[in-house]
This record gives C-alpha cells, structure tokens and sequence, in this order.
C-alpha cells in the first residue's frame, strides 16, 4: 500500500499472511507466512519499496505449531506468537531462539509492545479451534496476556512518513 493508497504486489504465492516487521535499520523486513512454518528475512529498499533475497531465518516444524502475528523489540530482537504452542518466542535477528514465554492456553495469535513506555508485551490468543474440553481446560483461552518482557518495543512506523 502506498503513500497514495494505490496497491502494488510484492510478493506472491502466499498462504496465511501473519506478521511483518523490520529490523532497526529498516534494511532488512522480517515476514511469516504461517502455512510456510517459518520465518523469512528480505533485503528491504526503501526507494523503491521491493524485497530481494528472500532466505528462512526460522524454521518452525508443524508439530511445534504454527509461526503467528510478529514484532520487534528495540534491541532488534523478534517476539513470534506460536499458534498451537502456548508459547511467544524471542530470536535474534539471525533466527537464534533468545528465550520463549509459556502461556496456559493453546492458541497463542500475536503481540505487540505497548504501555507509556512500550515496555509490555501485550498478547493475543484464541478459543475458536478449541473442543469444550480443551476449553474447560483452558479457561482464559480467548484473553489477553501483559508481561514484562525486560525489553523495551519500538513506536509504531507511522504510514507514509
């Protein structure tokens, strides 16, 4: 989506578009594709707004589930929701696993820093897939969660600036 509003395609041959974000430098713009079951890195150019060099920098086996909704922290780290897992993940930018956040439910959909001083990891899960009994079990599927994740995140990238 451009400055202008007109839409210009990037990439194609997707499944399940779930999260973007870009690194420090805004050279470099991190993509999952959950179907994909992965993270991928792109070379970003902001003249003209193209991705070249696309390569897998986290590789997420179907069994562990499914890479969702994406940030960054300040320090360049990416916090990765894991839809089936219960889990929110923190890799460095070349894909090494830092740590990993458990959750008491299943479905775990996206994050993002917030609070005065965007250092609260706000996040998102679901109860929809859920059979009673998962349900049952998992009470406080469908909630949101707040951590102190011990980072700070980054302002919002305001459209067009």
């Amino acid at each position: 989506l451009e400055p202008d509003l007109s839409v210009e395609p990037v990439l194609t041959g997707l499944t399940i578009s779930n999260g973007l974000a870009w690194s420090l430098d805004g050279r470099t713009l991190y993509y999952v594709d959950s179907g994909a079951n992965g993270i991928d890195a792109y070379d970003f150019d902001l003249r003209d707004g193209m991705v070249r060099n696309c390569r897998r920098i986290v590789e997420i086996h179907a069994e562990e589930g499914l890479p969702d909704g994406i940030t960054i922290d300040a320090e360049g780290f990416l916090w990765v929701a894991i839809w089936g897992d219960g889990s929110v993940r923190r890799y460095a930018p070349d894909g090494t696993l830092a740590t990993s956040v458990e959750l008491p439910v299943a479905l775990v959909t996206s994050c993002a820093f917030g609070g005065a001083r965007l250092d609260e990891l706000y996040i998102t899960t679901a109860s929809a897939d859920l059979s009673a009994a998962e349900r049952r079990a998992q009470p406080h599927a469908g909630g949101l969660y707040r951590i102190r994740a011990g980072v700070r995140g980054l302002p919002a990238i305001r459209f067009g600036g």
